[in-house]
């Protein structure tokens, strides 16, 4: 059994705690940080919690290095009460934060998660998390770009991938929003667990609750015992591509989850945790329409905000885009300069994903020739008149 420890000198916040955690975990308490130290001699913690006062009485501004020193494999969580306390918890890039009076669902997801934590860090158990740069550099490799705004992408990803506050991603379609939401999740320290992408858009309104939040066996015709998307992505990351397109009927639903971190499946009234980290995408503006996307939820996943630029702003990195699709499709062939200039001075309407299906036509184009001319790019094939004659 996993030991949680808890170092809070308000007797009534300590006692609640044990009670909650005691058919879960095996709990050590004591009141201060010197009583820590003999409490874990016998025993090593998985997780720590310490409250925010009590380090402030003791004159410690730096709660992860003091749990550092007494388990430096443990998962921290900063509790507090105090708005000071709070905003001092929330700046606190290693530790996860936990509001007092203590609600028993978000007790318990913040201590799974911070004991996921150290059994990711754990040599016994799975490989040893990478360091959040060297994971981005590998996640990273097909943002491909060195224009200032890409080099801002990614270092947005590694402060992000340090917390597990909500990213809502923006972006034109084709701009690389997936890529973007799996390098930040293989960077996390999630990156162990399941990164479950959904395609909203595709989502027929009838299965989207479903899909989500699972099914019991005869919730209606045909239905089976299923696990939805949430459920199945415990410890991992989900990301909703297109997310406005959700009915308001299930982001009601979808809204009680995230402030809960549990929900039911369809044809049950039993609550399932959730333990997981939420990233979402959009190419359409959300906020400022209460008939297609609520505004409560809005504010619950744009914690943290991810611009993608658009391909006609980062045109410098057309010749690396190229390259690397050369790699994938025909690694033999060069493109010639004229080729390339042509590239450049197109707009790029659907961005990367449309530059990637003209580099690979002109592979076809090309024939058994080692070289991509000026003549094997075609970028406006798609409105010529026998192709619109189709739609």
């Amino acid at each position: 059994m996993k030991t949680i420890l808890i170092i809070d000198r308000h007797d009534d916040d300590r006692t609640a705690m044990e009670t909650l955690l005691a058919n879960r975990y095996r709990v050590l308490s004591c009141a201060s940080l010197s009583e820590a130290s003999s409490l874990t001699m016998a025993s090593r913690p998985t997780a720590i919690v310490l409250d925010m006062e009590s380090t402030l009485v003791d004159g410690i501004h730096d709660p992860a290095g003091i749990a550092a020193s007494i388990e430096p494999k443990a998962g921290v969580v900063c509790s507090a009460r105090s708005d000071a306390a709070a905003s001092r918890a929330e700046r606190s890039e290693a530790c996860h934060y936990l509001e007092k009076p203590y609600r028993a669902e978000s007790l318990y997801s913040v201590i799974r998660l911070a004991a996921a934590e150290s059994v990711a860090e754990s040599p016994a158990t799975v490989p040893r998390a990478r360091k959040p740069g060297t994971m981005l550099a590998q996640a990273n490799r097909r943002l491909i770009g060195d224009c200032p705004a890409l080099r801002n992408i990614a270092h947005r990803i590694a402060l992000y991938a340090r917390s597990d506050a909500p990213v809502l991603i923006l972006g034109e379609s084709g701009t690389g929003k997936e890529l973007a939401a799996a390098a930040i999740h293989s960077a996390s320290l999630r990156c162990h667990g399941k990164f479950l992408p959904v395609d909203c858009a595709s989502l027929p309104e009838s299965l989207a609750e479903s899909t989500l939040f699972g099914t019991v066996k005869g919730a209606y015709t045909d239905a089976v015992e299923k696990k939805g998307t949430f459920e199945s992505a415990h410890g991992g990351t989900v990301f909703l591509d297109e997310i406005g397109e959700l009915s308001l009927s299930v982001q009601a639903k979808f809204l009680r989850a995230l402030e809960s971190s549990s929900g039911s499946r369809v044809g049950s009234v039993d609550q399932i945790p959730y333990n997981i980290r939420l990233l979402s995408a959009t190419n359409a503006p959300l906020f400022g329409d209460r008939k297609r996307f609520r505004p409560e939820l809005l504010h619950r996943i744009d914690t943290l905000v991810l611009e993608m630029p658009a391909l006609r702003e980062h045109k410098q990195d057309i010749p690396a885009l190229v390259q690397a699709f050369l790699q994938e499709f025909s690694p033999g062939k060069q493109v010639t300069g004229k080729a390339v200039a042509r590239l450049m001075d197109w707009d790029w309407p659907g961005n990367v994903r449309e530059l990637r299906n003209v580099v690979r036509r002109a592979t076809v184009m090309s024939g058994s020739s080692d070289e991509i001319t000026h003549a094997d790019i075609e970028i406006t094939s798609a409105s010529k008149s026998w192709q619109l004659s189709l739609f």
